[in-house]
């Protein structure tokens, strides 16, 4: 009987763990529109490349596209006010 016995970690009964990269995302949309968090969410990512620079942006000036790979998301970026505009999942920049 005791060879039967097999230990499965779950957070309550049944319930499975929550996904780290999804607690990760949930924190990162925390910091969407708010005011001079932009480069510190950016640098929260290990792997973001610069998909695309909108040079007119939204009126207050450059929008960078970035890409995580890792995490499969583009983060909409404003240089001028270093805010986080959006996250949209995949690789682009029609948001």
């Amino acid at each position: 009987m005791a060879g039967s016995i097999k230990y499965e970690e779950n957070s309550a009964a049944g319930t499975p763990l929550p996904d780290p990269n999804q607690q990760f995302l949930t924190g990162v949309r925390k910091n969407i529109l708010i005011a001079d968090k932009g480069q510190e969410t950016l640098k929260l990512f290990d792997d973001l490349v610069i998909i695309e620079t909108d040079t007119i942006g939204i009126g207050t000036g450059p929008v960078d596209y970035y890409y995580s790979a890792k995490y499969n998301v583009t983060l909409k970026y404003e240089r001028n006010s270093n805010v986080i505009l959006a996250i949209q999942e995949s690789k682009t920049s029609a948001f």
